[in-house]
């Protein structure tokens, strides 16, 4: 009895032992592809974040440029999306994409120009749409 149960043990814990290696080297694999993972995407993601900081600062209503208006001077409401694109230095895709992640909307017009969506709602859009003309003529 002694010798079957010595030979159980002699046929299980090699088994036991090649599991646990496949086990640690599928866990340490798959640690290994979310470290660099990671670790590549630590860069980009510091970049996107000082690049929409400075769409919201852009985009503040309070940081908008003036225009003048036959006798007076007002504040634009939207600002253009190539401008915008150029001051932070991305393709038109991540541009747009920082855009929404800064909590911006596009106008619903045919003019691609963006403002907060704090300032200017989404009931809004119409209304901003003949507004958006107004101001191109």
């Amino acid at each position: 009895m002694e010798s079957e149960i010595g030979q159980s043990i002699n046929t299980i814990l090699p088994a036991l032992f090649g599991f646990l290696g496949v086990l640690v080297g599928v866990l340490g694999s798959h640690w290994t592809q979310i470290s660099l993972h990671h670790l590549k995407e630590k860069p980009r993601l510091a970049v996107e974040g000082k690049q929409i900081e400075i769409l919201k600062k852009m985009l503040n209503k309070d940081n908008m440029p003036f225009v003048k208006d036959s006798d007076k001077t007002k504040r634009v409401t939207w600002r253009k999306f190539e401008d915008l694109k150029n001051v932070i230095g991305a393709d038109e895709e991540t541009a747009r994409r920082l855009l929404i992640q800064a909590g911006a909307r596009r106008i619903a017009s045919a003019n691609d120009k963006w403002a907060l969506l704090k300032d200017k709602k989404i009931e809004d859009a119409f209304a901003d749409k003949l507004a958006a003309e107004e101001q191109e003529e």
